[in-house]
């Protein structure tokens, strides 16, 4: 694999931009399975059918390490962060492209997604050639796609429809990529449990061919599911601003710039690791130009129990308890929250260090995500319930 990809970026440096070249890219989230699946598929594309081929990585390069779960996985088969092509950022990668729309020789093949983020749709949009993905088909492209190259199945994961593409006596000789593609499949599916909703026939059929062509046992499969679990939420080595914007969004609200981050780690033990961090939400806050930032965090605690808390911070000290009195007063069946006390923190920590720009709570209803709780500060927002 390492191979492979190194030979792809080194290929960056003298692309011949009169020969066809096929791009493989996932989507903008770029989780494991969007991330996999373009490179496996580009390599089966260059082995099967000689193609110029490059696997692109859909986010910035320093945005990679917030993927945990994929920078472990990728570091098993010795493939570090240089050895892989991002798009953004990436003003090479980017003038190699419009010199190959300008020559007719480009080729896109999304995986993961069947349609283009709106930036990339102008550049990439009219040589879309093929679409391999587990979402709902929006129906984009059909008249440049052919149905034989459009692969759109809901199914648990988007590597199960490439490994099906694969034949077994290719796979046979491809431990890395079989392995690549297994575990992606177990992690998507929830290690292939029904309970879950994810997993579909199709999932657990390619799951077992793939097992038997590398010889992975139930353990083995359990073992690779439970590693990759666990580095998917292991967060232990980001740093405070790393965790706000690993899982991020901002939106415009009535007259405010607000933002919304999620995070995998206790408020607790957030604290321990940074005592300063009511400051890393304000340098957040400051660098974005926000109004106020909603910090929800979302993680199993020691009993192995799902716990949801929040953090609000703002300069605006009106603001800030115009918002929290209302999130506690007038949504207790959407949130049901229940402010911190001092008692809360550690000995460690004082009175001092959580400060009026910034307010705590338990959430207790665990069914409220980030989608929910947006509705509700929308909805706060755009009403002026708060008349600010």
């Amino acid at each position: 694999m390492k191979a492979f990809l190194r030979s792809c970026k080194d290929s960056l440096k003298n692309i011949q931009h009169d020969s066809i070249h096929t791009i493989c890219i996932g989507n903008q989230a770029s989780d494991l399975d969007s991330i996999i699946s373009s490179i496996t598929y580009s390599y089966a594309l260059s082995k099967k059918n000689n193609v110029k081929t490059l696997p692109i990585v859909n986010i910035p390069q320093d945005e990679y390490n917030l993927r945990t779960d994929a920078t472990w996985f990728l570091e098993k088969f010795g493939v570090g962060v240089e050895d892989l092509i991002f798009y953004h950022q990436n003003p090479t990668l980017i003038q190699i492209l419009e010199k190959l729309a300008q020559e007719n020789t480009l080729r896109v093949v999304l995986t993961d997604h069947n349609k283009l983020a709106p930036e990339q749709e102008d550049l990439l949009g009219k040589f879309v050639y093929e679409i391999i993905d587990h979402h709902a088909d929006e129906k984009h492209y059909t008249s440049i796609v052919t149905p034989e190259k459009r692969t759109i199945e809901l199914i648990g994961s988007t590597c199960t429809l490439i490994a099906e593409k694969m034949s077994h006596d290719f796979l046979s000789k491809e431990r890395e990529f079989c392995e690549a593609l297994l575990g992606t499949i177990l992690l998507d599916t929830v290690n292939l449990d029904p309970k879950f909703k994810k997993v579909t026939p199709k999932d657990e059929t390619q799951a077992k061919r793939l097992a038997n062509i590398i010889s992975f046992s139930k353990k083995d499969q359990d073992e690779l599911f439970e590693k990759l679990f666990f580095e998917r939420f292991n967060v232990s080595k980001l740093s405070s601003q790393d965790l706000l914007r690993s899982d991020y969004k901002e939106w415009k609200m009535g007259s405010k710039n607000v933002g919304i981050a999620t995070a995998k780690r206790s408020l607790e033990e957030w604290l321990e690791k940074d005592p300063n961090l009511v400051q890393s939400f304000k340098e957040f806050l400051e660098k974005r130009k926000l109004d106020i930032l909603y910090v929800m965090c979302a993680y199993t605690d020691k009993d192995n129990q799902f716990k949801r808390e929040l953090a609000i911070y703002s300069p605006d000290t009106t603001h800030l308890k115009k918002a929290c009195y209302y999130l506690v007063q007038h949504c207790k069946d959407s949130l049901d929250l229940t402010p911190w006390s001092v008692c809360h923190l550690t000995n460690q920590h004082k009175e001092d260090q959580v400060p009026l720009v910034c307010s705590f709570f338990t959430q207790h209803n665990m069914a409220s995500s980030r989608k929910i709780f947006a509705e509700v500060v929308r909805n706060m927002y755009d009403q002026n319930l708060l008349h600010l």
